[in-house]
């Protein structure tokens, strides 16, 4: 359930709700399934916008083997549609410095629009490639296995790239003690606007160019079906639960 803010139409979110996604896990599996491959060829950051209930979060990506995190908390994003978030996200990526692939997951858990993603690729200038289940680095690039449902495709792109990951969900692994003792030592950097040179017109409410003039709860009628088996004979319903069975 999404709550939203009376007068201005924001959207609350609680700290305590902060939890990483299905999408989330599905990027950061691919990534570390990567890391399993390429050892220590592979050097993965973690990055997100939030609050103190976030750090947990990222503390977690390091107990299962990420190499830096990142945690950008800044109240004066408050209220940011999916272009300021991505103006800000592209600042703090340019911060991080040279890269080869920002993977991002399908969408969010609250809007579920699936912008952010292209519009941050259209803000770093560089390519974006979407239903991501594979990539590698090559001399000339990357080379991207993309997952269609009923076809495989493989691409070749340049590198650095936008790549954005399946919907389908895939089990993250599960964290060792090593790995959470291990993370528990380690740094959680955390920056604000100012540290990523921000355009503060660019951000939060004012600067966004959705508004949400009402809120209207919608309402489902469910489809009523009646089924008559005046036709058939006592005894005649085993079958049919044999076969409810079955298909179970």
């Amino acid at each position: 359930m999404v709550s939203m803010q009376e007068g201005t139409n924001i959207v609350i979110r609680e700290p305590e709700e902060a939890m990483l996604t299905f999408d989330d896990c599905n990027a950061l599996e691919l990534a570390l399934s990567m890391k399993d491959e390429m050892k220590e060829n592979i050097h993965i950051t973690t990055l997100s916008f939030g609050n103190e209930k976030t750090e947990e979060i990222l503390r977690e990506s390091l107990a299962l083997g990420v190499d830096r995190a990142i945690l950008v908390n800044d109240e004066r994003m408050r209220g940011s549609d999916t272009l300021s978030t991505a103006y800000a996200l592209a600042a703090a990526v340019r911060k991080i410095g040279t890269f080869d692939v920002v993977l991002t997951g399908h969408a969010s858990m609250d809007g579920r629009t699936g912008f952010v993603g292209p519009m941050l690729a259209e803000q770093l200038g560089l390519p974006y490639l979407t239903n991501v289940c594979a990539f590698r680095k090559t001399a000339e690039g990357l080379t991207v296995w993309r997952d269609l449902g009923q076809v495989m495709e493989t691409v070749a792109s340049q590198a650095p790239a936008v790549l954005s990951n399946l919907k389908k969900k895939y089990g993250l692994r599960v964290m060792s003690i090593a790995g959470i003792r291990k993370a528990m030592n380690m740094e959680i950097e955390r920056w604000n606007l100012d540290d990523l040179d921000a355009d503060l017109s660019r951000v939060g409410l004012d600067a966004s160019g959705v508004c949400v003039d009402e809120i209207r709860p919608s309402k489902k009628k469910r489809l009523q079906i009646q089924m008559f088996f005046d036709q058939y004979q006592e005894g005649d319903f085993d079958d049919i639960l044999r076969e409810i069975q079955r298909i179970k």
